[in-house]
């Protein structure tokens, strides 16, 4: 009988570095930054401006001619592609 409490004491103990090593990397992804997404949007990263400028100009004509009139900036025109196509776009390099 001594043998069955001693080892349910050593499962507690595992268990409990196991949640708090858990603990631990929720906190580290919690203070990650993340951009904001809405539900079943997909990010994409990692592409130049040019290439979301050809995204843009093929599928979203007008808004582009507003951004080249220069009624709306890059940020809206982002905004409004990004809200209509349920798309992210992250990290836009130049």
């Amino acid at each position: 009988m001594a043998k069955i409490a001693s080892s349910e004491v050593e499962e507690e103990e595992t268990e409990a570095v196991e949640v708090g090593e858990a603990e631990e990397v929720a906190e580290e992804e919690a203070l990650r930054p993340r951009p904001k997404r809405r539900r079943g949007s997909r990010v994409i990263s990692g592409v130049t401006k040019e290439d979301f400028m050809e995204f843009a100009r093929k599928f979203y004509p007008s808004l582009v001619k507003d951004f080249e009139a220069e009624l709306i900036s890059f940020e809206e025109l982002k905004t409004r592609v990004e809200r209509d196509a349920d798309l992210i776009w992250v990290d836009l390099k130049e």
